[in-house]
């Protein structure tokens, strides 16, 4: 939909509206359908939770199902620093490589499969919804010593069915200034299982942790193989041990669905 044109007489008016509401038309003259909101994000206690960076459309590789990825999390401004309201990462089935999931209300919470940081550490995977609107999401946990809830404040980044975020928790006085400590997470999205690589032998770790803010977050290419990439404000950029071609398999791809890595 477009608008053409707006009367320069309710300018002045329109910025004195705290919400505005707006019927567009296509330029045949057919009105927009309505979107339906396919998501809210709100905590356990129904509150909403800011989203503040980019989601991810993705298709599985070996499912073939489509998610979309995003966090939640805020830090814009020093009122946001103390913040600490549960926040989480999602991960919502919206249907299949050919086709989109017909929404008539929006997912809520109920519909999704709550996981917890101990379930992301195995083995094996996680069981899901089987009926309705499907897929799963994990609080990312509050601070015991200062109540500050963890949160997603950078893109969060996937590869071949790898979900890569970091969170937060921040002890900046300046927003613009991060500092803090940062735990990134490596989670196939389809099996809800970690892939990260434990320091020792055992299952693997729910995610890792760095006495630093985590300001980049990248998949990058190293001799051919994938690595996770995770940037400081301090510099000194590292990697990630992760098992990141677990997902790979024989099977006809479009070349738009071939993978790559920066």
């Amino acid at each position: 939909g477009s608008c053409d044109a707006l009367a320069i007489a309710t300018l002045a008016d329109l910025a004195q509206e705290e919400f505005v509401s707006l019927t567009t038309y296509r330029r045949s003259g057919a009105p927009v359908s309505v979107p339906v909101w396919i998501a809210p994000a709100t905590d356990a206690s129904g509150v909403p939770q800011p989203i503040t960076t980019a989601p991810l459309i993705e298709i599985h590789p070996v499912t073939r199902k489509r998610y979309v990825l995003f966090g939640t999390g805020v830090l814009l401004a020093v009122t946001d620093v103390p913040n600490s309201q549960m926040q989480s990462f999602y991960a919502i089935i919206d249907g299949t490589a050919t086709g989109f999931n017909a929404v008539s209300a929006p997912i809520t919470r109920a519909n999704l499969t709550p996981i917890s940081n101990s379930q992301l550490g195995t083995s094996t995977p996680n069981p899901l919804l089987t009926t309705g609107p499907m897929g799963w999401y994990t609080d990312l946990g509050i601070d015991t010593a200062s109540g500050i809830g963890w949160r997603v404040i950078l893109n969060p980044q996937a590869f071949n069915g790898i979900v890569t975020f970091a969170t937060s928790l921040t002890t900046a006085t300046d927003p613009c200034s991060p500092q803090g400590s940062s735990r990134v997470y490596a989670v196939d999205y389809a099996t809800v299982d970690s892939v990260l690589q434990p320091a020792v032998a055992g299952p693997p770790p729910s995610f890792v942790t760095f006495a630093v803010a985590a300001i980049n977050l990248r998949f990058a290419g190293a001799n051919g193989n994938p690595e996770i990439i995770v940037g400081f404000t301090k510099g000194d950029p590292q990697k990630v041990s992760a098992s990141l071609t677990g997902t790979l398999a024989t099977r006809i791809l479009n070349w738009r669905e071939i993978p790559t890595v920066e």
